[in-house]
């Protein structure tokens, strides 16, 4: 079945993308922040994580050259946001960003949440529960603009990466400490602390790749069309015969 369903794919991907060999042109450069498990620079320094794998499978089996770079995220997405060949990933999908880029995805299903000290004991109902404790958020990200537009009066948007407001949190210089849940988890499991618990979820998200408005819009598609059959294929592969 699984046979059968690969060759399915080939035959579905030449159809609509008759010249499956690699696209004229320069490499499309995929910018990316740590965000582990993600995306992220493993122990040999090469660039990994669940999405940068996903995105490497898509791209070779697209005929799309690519070269990958971590850079901090302010950088990242402005890259992505002004310069013609570029793209981000991965970068929450939001309406406020949604016009402003070329968008491929979804890579994933995160969840932006509250976190605090278990010792806390703190019970938060809504949002506006939170506007009166001291908040870190990671500067320029999805859920830290989203909080801005929201009116939130404590926000301490100063770190650069959540392993910072992780340490502030712990030492108890910010009271909650709102992030990706994919993160969040992550974080907490490497470094075993389990002192630290979600206290509100806000909202899902998608996790996708944002691509320059002037990119090639055929580049684009063909990227697009070939991440939902890759996904295709693995749910198939996932499936019980």
């Amino acid at each position: 079945m699984v046979r059968r369903f690969k060759q399915i794919w080939v035959m579905v991907l030449q159809m609509a993308f008759p010249f499956v060999s690699p696209v004229a042109g320069e490499p499309l450069l995929l910018v990316t922040e740590e965000y582990p498990p993600m995306n992220y620079r493993g122990p040999d320094g090469v660039v990994t994580g669940r999405a940068t794998e996903l995105l490497r499978v898509v791209a070779a089996k697209a005929g799309i050259e690519y070269e990958i770079r971590v850079l901090p995220w302010k950088r990242a997405y402005h890259m992505a946001l002004h310069d013609k060949g570029v793209c981000v990933y991965s970068t929450w999908r939001t309406e406020e960003r949604e016009k402003l880029f070329q968008w491929i995805g979804p890579l994933a299903l995160d969840a932006w949440s509250f976190f605090a000290r278990k010792e806390q004991r703190l019970e938060i109902g809504s949002l506006t529960d939170t506007f009166q404790y001291n908040v870190g958020a990671v500067e320029g990200w999805g859920v830290t603009q989203y909080l801005v537009e929201q009116g939130h009066p404590s926000l301490d948007k100063v770190a650069k990466d959540d392993t910072t407001n992780l340490r502030k949190l712990l030492l108890g210089r910010i009271d909650l400490w709102v992030t990706g849940r994919i993160i969040a988890e992550e974080l907490l499991a490497k470094q075993q602390i389990r002192s630290v618990e979600e206290v509100y979820f806000l909202r899902e998200v998608e996790l996708s790749v944002a691509c320059n408005i002037h990119n090639d819009p055929d580049k684009m598609k063909r990227l697009q069309f070939t991440l939902d059959l890759v996904r295709q294929e693995q749910a198939g592969e996932a499936s019980p015969n």
